[in-house]
């Protein structure tokens, strides 16, 4: 079935519906770092979790109860000068990172007491969220 435009008087009444699409969290106990962690999102379900706005925040900080390490990994990460989230999503400006970390520290996780974003060290082992997009 093909979808092709077509005119109407504006007077007719027209079926419709809405969607919102949400992806679904899934929050890893397992401890890995940051590459590995990607990895397996990937592999198992779409990406390691980016926090890009208000509604994210809630979602994921509702998740972090089931969190066992102090901080998680999300998709931030820092190359080239700069701060970005692996989906390609802007991040807020200005944020608590760093704007040139040390060598090692250059992966972004959230700390689950307090919700900041924390620079570290991409070999640090912790848990992860992955999010599971279904379209």
């Amino acid at each position: 079935m093909a979808s092709e435009w077509e005119n109407q008087d504006c007077t007719n009444l027209n079926n419709f519906f809405c969607y919102a699409w949400e992806p679904r969290l899934i929050v890893l106990q397992e401890k890995k770092n940051w590459e590995e962690a990607l990895v397996y999102c990937r592999t198992h379900y779409t990406d390691l979790v980016s926090l890009t706005t208000e509604k994210d925040y809630f979602v994921v900080n509702s998740k972090s109860m089931e969190i066992l390490t102090p901080t998680f990994w999300t998709s931030l990460r820092f190359m080239d000068g700069s701060w970005f989230w692996v989906n390609d999503n802007s991040l807020p400006s200005p944020t608590s990172l760093p704007s040139r970390p040390a060598k090692p520290f250059r992966c972004g996780a959230q700390n689950n007491a307090t919700g900041i974003w924390e620079n570290r060290d991409c070999e640090e082992k912790m848990n992860f969220i992955c999010y599971h997009g279904i379209w």
